[in-house]
């Protein structure tokens, strides 16, 4: 499927600071294969990796260095979205929080997000 917007157009991923706290800081990585695991949507058994190796938490999900980095989007980017939004871009806002996380639930996100923008021919 493929669809054109004349002038570009800014997509957001829409979530609650508090979501995107809790996947990040539940993330863990396998220091061995790099494969991702989650404590609550993908949990490592025993946390291990399947290659037999501990996960562990990367260094910059702590949620002081997550909470950072949320500030810096909204004194930085948020700024640039209404500026955007301002001279016309087109936004498709798509949900962060789908109630199923798959890919298919995520292009089905993106794709209805886009179906009212305009297209250029």
């Amino acid at each position: 499927y493929q669809r054109r917007v004349h002038g570009g157009l800014m997509m957001i991923v829409d979530n609650e600071d508090e979501n995107i706290i809790q996947r990040t800081t539940g993330r863990r990585v396998c220091p061995s294969c790099s494969k991702s695991y989650h404590v609550i949507y993908k949990p490592a058994p025993n946390d291990t990796c399947e290659c037999g190796t501990a996960v562990v938490t990367r260094v910059d999900d702590t949620e002081e260095m997550v909470r950072s980095r949320l500030q810096e989007y909204w004194n930085k980017c948020v700024p640039m979205i209404d500026h955007l939004k301002s001279v016309n871009i087109p936004v498709a806002i798509v949900s962060g929080n789908l109630p199923v996380p798959s890919h298919e639930a995520v292009e089905a996100s993106v794709m209805e997000a886009l179906e009212p923008l305009p297209v250029w021919p």
